[in-house]
């Protein structure tokens, strides 16, 4: 299919812009069909080349401060859905043990 042919939905980036796959994927169709000359073109992929680097050392630098800055709260949310599992079979235990004193 044509790049012009493309529908509305096929040209929607899902990735988050501050992930690599999502920002890799803007830059890259930001330079599109531009330049007809191989200099023209070799131009626009070494500056794309270039901003992706920056743009991935800013995303990872991203990652690494607020990705720490997040483990407390990560820890603590496996905590509480380890703990929803371990009541659930407690509760699953009780009941297969005792199946009457659960109906009302």
């Amino acid at each position: 299919m044509n790049k012009e042919q493309r529908l509305a939905s096929e040209k929607v980036v899902v990735a988050a812009p501050m992930s690599l796959t999502g920002s890799t994927i803007r830059i890259w169709r930001g330079i599109g069909e531009r330049g007809a000359a191989w200099w023209s073109r070799t131009l626009y992929v070494t500056g794309a080349i270039l901003t992706l680097l920056i743009v991935w050392a800013v995303v990872l630098c991203w990652y690494a401060i607020f990705g720490l800055l997040l483990v407390p709260y990560r820890v603590s949310r496996r905590h509480s859905r380890k703990r929803r599992v371990t009541a659930l079979q407690h509760r699953e235990t009780l009941t297969a043990i005792r199946p009457d004193e659960d109906k009302p």
